[in-house]
């Protein structure tokens, strides 16, 4: 695998994306009748949701790299002959971009942001649809192996969610600190 910046950035994004969908529905459920902590936890969730919707972009863009190299690079090989790929491997390409782009630019629309059910429904939305793993069992499913489908799941799927886990939390926490909110927050 080709490490470069953007598959780096790609990776992170991708781990944002994990992790915040798991927190925001986690940070929602908490109960409390601490004041300061219900005032952090509604700023935890508000830059989770800030952060969603800006990386849904970045990521998006990071990806037109691949739709480039794909349809443009490949039609110019041989002299207009281009190389053709399966349909397959381009919904393993394009669908999961596609899909961040189109659910965390959802985030943008008050009525679902504001709502704890419309939230929570659109995390579970944005952890499940545009994600690898849902491709590859969907795929395994409607091939001639359904159990192949569950292959994917290893002690490293596990290990990835929990290090997006932490990526996410820090990443909104220090959001959150430099802008300068939680500081009003704490006061």
């Amino acid at each position: 695998m080709d490490l470069n910046i953007t598959s780096l950035l790609k990776i992170l994004f991708e781990s944002l994306f994990i992790g915040l969908a798991i927190l925001i529905p986690i940070a929602i459920l908490i109960r409390t009748s601490n004041l300061k902590f219900l005032q952090a936890k509604d700023l935890f969730i508000l830059q989770g949701v800030q952060t969603l919707r800006i990386a849904g972009i970045f990521y998006a863009m990071l990806s037109l790299k691949d739709v480039y190299a794909v349809y443009f690079k490949a039609a110019q090989v041989g002299e207009g002959i281009g190389i053709t790929f399966p349909v397959s491997y381009q919904l393993f390409m394009f669908y999961p971009p596609a899909m961040y782009l189109i659910f965390t630019q959802l985030f943008w629309i008050k009525k679902l942001y504001m709502k704890k059910a419309a939230l929570i429904t659109l995390c579970v939305i944005l952890l499940i649809f545009p994600t690898k793993n849902f491709i590859a069992i969907v795929t395994a499913l409607a091939g001639d192996n359904p159990s192949a489908a569950l292959s994917i799941y290893k002690a490293s799927f596990f290990a990835r969610v929990g290090l997006s886990l932490v990526i996410s939390f820090f990443t909104a926490f220090a959001l959150m600190v430099l802008s300068g909110k939680l500081k009003k927050v704490v006061e």
